[in-house]
């Protein structure tokens, strides 16, 4: 039974609606800065990876002009740099993208029941492109559970693994997976430069680049390996790291759910 004076009540109950509508405003504030955070990022996307896109394209029809032309060695070697450094620019806002989003929990992802295997070999068969004179060896078995996932992201996230390995190791790259209970566990092994226990902590934070590293690989943002982290994270799994110390390698490993569902995407998991 309310005992509290009519007068009392009636404070209460207009401080109540005061309240309520000062949330609500609130709420309308947030949903406009969200809007307008979510266009802002498209407009850097799109006015700086549009000029980009242009570039690659019209760069590399002149490169396959040159190649049956003797004496543009030269040529080809500046043109060759140039589509190199675009790609480079264009990877490195694709990842402030992302970052942005991910921390502004505006990220759309789009998880279904996937084969990792099929995934691994895409993204194998794209680094060996880039590394033609590296050995990378895939493990994987064709009869892993399915994984609940967003194949692109997933791909991004492989891709991103096998790029770190590639750049801070001379020697071939082992990819193997297991199941675990729940999940299924991905690991890419080098025998590269290895993670010092000073910078493990810090090996996903944003923009960390160990000093020691930037003799060896001077681009980039330090983003790439905290995308794919929180990417994992955010659908259901984990990306992490281990390795023996300086010059003995590290292995990076990338976990995703099993799935429940019998459906199957069998995308390549480009990214």
């Amino acid at each position: 039974m309310n005992t509290d004076p009519p007068d009392h009540q009636q404070e209460m109950d207009a401080r109540i609606r005061e309240l309520e509508a000062e949330l609500m405003a609130c709420q309308q504030r947030i949903h406009q800065l969200e809007e307008s955070w979510e266009q802002w990022l498209r407009i850097i996307s799109h006015d700086l990876r549009g000029p980009l896109t242009l570039i690659l394209g019209y760069t590399q029809t002149a490169l396959h002009g040159l190649r049956n032309q003797p004496g543009g060695s030269r040529a080809r070697q500046d043109l060759e740099a140039v589509v190199t450094a675009a790609r480079r620019l264009d990877k490195m806002v694709a990842e402030i993208v992302d970052a942005a989003r991910l921390e502004a929990h505006l990220l759309v992802l789009s998880p279904t029941a996937i084969e990792l295997a099929p995934i691994v070999s895409e993204q194998v068969r794209r680094a060996g492109r880039r590394y033609p004179d590296r050995v990378i060896e895939n493990r994987l078995s064709r009869d892993l559970p399915l994984v609940e996932g967003d194949p692109s992201r997933v791909g991004q996230i492989i891709a991103e693994i096998l790029s770190n390995a590639l750049t801070f190791s001379t020697c071939s790259i082992h990819i193997t997976a297991h199941p675990e209970p729940g999940r299924v566990v991905l690991a890419v092994t080098d025998r590269g430069v290895g993670i010092t226990p000073d910078e493990m902590p810090r090996i996903f934070d944003r923009f960390y680049r160990p000093e020691r590293c930037r003799e060896i690989y001077r681009e980039g943002l330090g983003l790439g390996l905290h995308v794919a982290q929180q990417l994992a994270r955010h659908m259901g799994g984990d990306l992490w790291a281990e390795s023996p110390g300086t010059g003995r390698g590290s292995t990076f490993y990338f976990s995703l759910p099993i799935a429940d569902s019998p459906v199957i995407d069998r995308g390549d998991g480009a990214p």
